[in-house]
């Protein structure tokens, strides 16, 4: 009986967990900076999402690196890490994104 209370427990909270699709901010972290390299990991700056599934600035960095974490709303995980410098190309990519453009438009602009 034990056991089926684990694992009724267990599964609801699986459910809930995975209806939400927003990690946690410490596995946000964590899986972002598995695209840095490892020398670069303690210093980066990671953006992930809030529970309301905005991009925020979830760890402010020092050594000029950004992590992107995994996006909820898109299928798969996609991490990615870049210089601080590209951060303006990103935001705008991200913008013009957010406006419904495709890539092809992006790439027009």
């Amino acid at each position: 009986m034990k056991k089926l209370l684990v694992v009724i427990v267990f599964a609801f909270a699986f459910s809930a967990f995975s209806q939400s699709k927003i990690l946690p901010k410490d596995v946000q972290i964590t899986t972002a900076l598995l695209a840095a390299p490892e020398m670069y990991r303690d210093g980066a700056t990671v953006l992930g999402y809030n529970s309301e599934g905005k991009l925020v600035t979830l760890r402010e960095g020092t050594n000029g690196m950004v992590c992107l974490a995994d996006d909820p709303n898109k299928e798969g995980i996609s991490v990615a890490c870049y210089g601080a410098e590209l951060e303006p190309f990103m935001a705008r990519g991200r913008a013009l994104a957010a406006e419904g453009k495709s890539n092809e438009e992006k790439q027009e602009v």
